[in-house]
């Protein structure tokens, strides 16, 4: 057996919405090119999910 499978190191991450990400990414692009004029920048925010691992829930 390896260290890794023999650790337990509790892990936790973030989960980021990229599909969703993505997809503001282009529709911000397009809005930039069709553009006439100068327009105003919008700010968007996403909200990231904590995914708590098995790992790291403890007995």
């Amino acid at each position: 057996m390896d260290f890794a499978s023999q650790s337990s190191i509790p892990l936790s991450s973030i989960h980021q919405p990229r599909h969703l990400i993505g997809e503001r990414a282009a529709q911000l692009l397009f809005d930039e090119i069709n553009a006439d004029s100068p327009h105003v920048h919008s700010q968007v925010v996403f909200t990231p999910e904590l995914v708590i691992r098995q790992s790291t829930l403890r007995s």
